[in-house]
Order: structure tokens, then sequence, then C-alpha cells
């Protein structure tokens, strides 16, 4: 079951993407994925507020990540 987190956490992530996309350095993702954890190391393209999403660059192409399957977000500097 996918955890839900406070606004804290929240606002938390949202710095950390905005500050990784800023510098264009790598993101290690824990997702919710169908039921699972699924790690990720990307790259942040873009990022959507209203739609509450992003865009990131994997290996491979680009993948879109819906903002409430984050479960953690480490920024590799």
């Amino acid at each position: 079951m996918k955890a839900s987190f406070d606004d804290d956490r929240i606002s938390e992530y949202e710095e950390l993407i905005r500050y990784a996309k800023k510098y264009n350095l790598y993101v290690d993702l824990s997702l919710y994925d169908a039921g699972f954890e699924r790690k990720l190391l990307c790259y942040i393209k873009s990022i959507d507020q209203l739609k509450k999403e992003m865009k990131v660059v994997i290996e491979g192409g680009i993948e879109i990540i819906q903002f409430d399957k984050i479960l953690n977000i480490t920024v590799i500097d």
C-alpha cells in the first residue's frame, strides 16, 4: 500500500525536484508502481505543477512520473 505524506514531506520533495532540475543533477527516485517499489536514476527534464507530474530522462528515453507515485527522492550532486 502506498504511503501518504504530510505537507512538510511534499514541500521537501518539491524543493529537491526544483533544485535537481535547476542544476541538472541526477535524481535517485523510489516509486510506487503497481504495488511494488521501483528505483529509477534519472534527470528531471520538466515539471508540470498543474498535472502534478514531471518528465524525466532515463536511459532509453523519457518517462512521465506522477508526483503521487514518488516514495523517496535523493539528489546526487
